[in-house]
């Protein structure tokens, strides 16, 4: 085997690599955009008034649900599809990590799902 075919599977392992992980920290990273909306929803004071204030604070956690949904799914998805990249593509990986990884990514698949069902139940 030449000194070429040994530095090329790892310059493809290498770029998959680092695109499975990047893909990981955005879904963390929107994951924790999420939980912070959902914490100033918490955190926003509720008018004692039954004027304008009143519907205006109600459009604000609306939107604040909204978005803290949005963030946290898009989240989960895009923790799924890093970990399904990388069991498929990253051959440095054993066996019972890339399972794992698979499982995990199913497990995501599953949240998500979940939380689409709750959030349409509730309303949300």
């Amino acid at each position: 085997m030449s000194k070429s075919n040994l530095i090329e599977p790892n310059r493809n392992s290498k770029s998959t690599r680092k695109d499975y992980i990047a893909i990981f920290a955005l879904g963390i990273i929107l994951l924790i955009i999420g939980f912070i909306l959902t914490a100033a929803m918490t955190l926003t004071p509720v008018p004692s008034g039954y004027d304008g204030e009143y519907e205006t604070y109600i459009d604000t956690i609306r939107t604040l649900s909204a978005l803290s949904l949005l963030f946290r799914q898009l989240g989960v998805l895009f923790f799924s599809i890093s970990s399904f990249i990388g069991a498929i593509g990253d051959e440095r990986l054993s066996g019972e990590v890339k399972r794992g990884m698979i499982i995990a990514s199913s497990l995501g698949i599953l949240a998500l799902v979940i939380m689409t069902l709750f959030s349409g139940i509730l309303g949300l």
